[in-house]
């Protein structure tokens, strides 16, 4: 059963990693800059990627190892016994039948490496939704950056305005100081919002390793997403930290059936050549010795070793139970997303509605305030409402962008344009 099971894991891996192809075929091919060219960079320069091939490389030093127990061994003994008697000799052993050992050992083994390539799948898509979200903040924190630079240049026309007409004797110093007091506090918030791009700059760069030669807005059809009704089934059935939890119940299992095959003998068949033996009146003539031997032992009267089997079986269930766990979890964490999506959405629609009317408000407090029916607070306000309504926009829309990323990830509609498999 050891190599059915493997080919029907493999097939599973398989399948994971070709979903997202299928299920994003129709979508056009995502441009090789901006977001895509980040994730590309996180995928294959971040540490914990390289780490992570560096286990692949050593889980299949292991498998091959683990096959190489079919060869034969070679040992060589030396001994001294108290009849002033000495020997060494070399033995070769050829496993015959060891109750399943070996192949309990390699079926272990493979399933360890399919285990790690789930593994290393789950850390591709983690690192991509990170990558997503760090990029999709990047650009959030520009466009609220400009929007904060736009209220600088709006706030220096006002005061612009108002100290023309202090000079004209038309308004008062206290007017002028206002203005100047609401410009200043526009160019703190400038500076702050600086200092958060410089930050997500930062955060940015931990995940891609290297700088990008552009920070460009996301495309529409990188964060393009199927019906939301079908979303969540085809995130759970794709989702590599499902698929790693069900090959590790295999491991388990293989572990449960290698504990049961070391109660069992073992038949080899045995070569024994001397090399040097003496007795007390001298030395021996080689001999060669070939022959069958079973061997066995059973550990605390063989109660040791049931007890190590049912303590398999009992993780063999245990893990079972870790696969609804973790089913549980990505289809939680893929509804959540789709509902903060559904509330996002409205909320950017009424805040792009409230810009828009922000604008219309300033706009008829300013020709009020020059018909002398609104005071110049009353226009600085409109100013700030206005500042706020954008910023809240963008922030909006930042949240929405890095929502709709983590699902195309858990989608696997990015996987093709990463180029890289584990």
């Amino acid at each position: 059963m050891g190599p059915i099971r493997h080919a029907l894991l493999a097939g599973l891996l398989a399948v994971t990693l070709l979903a997202g192809s299928v299920s994003a075929q129709d979508a056009p091919v995502p441009p090789a800059d901006g977001v895509i060219e980040a994730m590309r960079n996180a995928v294959n320069l971040h540490p914990a990627i390289k780490s992570r091939k560096d286990q692949l490389y050593a889980l299949g030093f292991d498998l091959e190892a683990e096959k190489a127990r079919r060869y034969p061994s070679l040992s060589v003994q030396a001994q001294a016994l108290s009849n002033d008697a000495s020997q060494v000799f070399a033995r070769i052993q050829q496993p015959l039948w060891v109750g399943g050992r070996i192949d309990g050992s390699i079926d272990q083994a493979g399933m360890r490496l399919l285990s790690g390539q789930a593994s290393f799948l789950t850390l591709q898509r983690q690192l991509m939704e990170e990558t997503g979200a760090a990029y999709a903040v990047l650009v959030g924190a520009r466009q609220r950056l400009a929007a904060a630079g736009l209220n600088v240049q709006e706030h220096e026309k006002l005061l612009g305005l108002i100290s023309r007409r202090q000079v004209g004797s038309i308004a008062s110093e206290a007017d002028v100081r206002l203005a100047r007091s609401r410009l200043t506090l526009a160019v703190a918030q400038r500076e702050q919002l600086k200092g958060e791009l410089r930050r997500a700059l930062t955060n940015l760069h931990a995940l891609t390793q290297q700088p990008l030669e552009g920070v460009v807005p996301i495309p529409d059809t990188v964060m393009a997403l199927p019906e939301h009704s079908g979303i969540v089934p085809v995130i759970v059935e794709i989702s590599p930290t499902v698929k790693q939890r069900l090959v590790d119940v295999e491991v388990v299992r293989a572990e449960a059936e290698l504990r049961r095959a070391d109660l069992m003998p073992s038949l080899y068949a045995r070569v024994d050549q001397d090399i040097y033996a003496t007795d007390r009146y001298g030395t021996l003539p080689a001999e060669t010795r070939a022959g069958v031997v079973l061997e066995g032992s059973l550990e605390g009267a063989g109660f040791a070793g049931w007890k190590r089997v049912r303590s398999a079986d009992s993780r063999v269930e245990s893990t079972r139970k870790d696969v609804e766990v973790a089913r549980n979890d990505v289809r939680r964490q893929a509804q959540a997303l789709l509902a903060e999506m559904e509330a996002l959405q409205s909320v950017l629609v009424s805040n792009d509605q409230l810009v828009t009317a922000t604008e219309e408000t300033l706009a008829s407090f300013m020709r009020q305030y020059d018909a002398g029916r609104k005071t110049w607070v009353d226009v600085l306000n409109a100013q700030r409402e206005l500042s706020d309504a954008r910023l809240s926009l963008e922030q909006t829309r930042s949240s929405l962008q890095q929502n709709s990323l983590r699902l195309a990830v858990q989608l696997g509609q990015l996987d093709s344009a990463m180029e890289t498999q584990p």
